[in-house]
């Protein structure tokens, strides 16, 4: 398994995962001095095509955070 495949919080409860609480997710692990890293998805984005879901949360991985153990080519 790769990552969480349901998202929760206050407001709205548990619910799938998707790229608007992937981002949050990884805007606030680049907040957080404690969490060093993202060794992959904080949880799954289902709402993305299977084909290109993980460079979309690559991309969003790379420009939101510096806290990656991806290289670029």
């Amino acid at each position: 398994m790769g990552s969480a495949p349901h998202a929760s919080d206050l407001d709205r409860g548990r619910r799938s995962g998707n790229y608007e609480d992937f981002c949050n997710l990884v805007r606030l692990g680049q907040s957080l001095n404690i969490m060093h890293l993202f060794t992959d998805y904080p949880v799954e984005p289902i709402d993305l095509p299977p084909a290109t879901r993980h460079l979309d949360a690559l991309h969003s991985i790379f420009t939101l955070s510096d806290k990656t153990n991806y290289s670029l080519p």
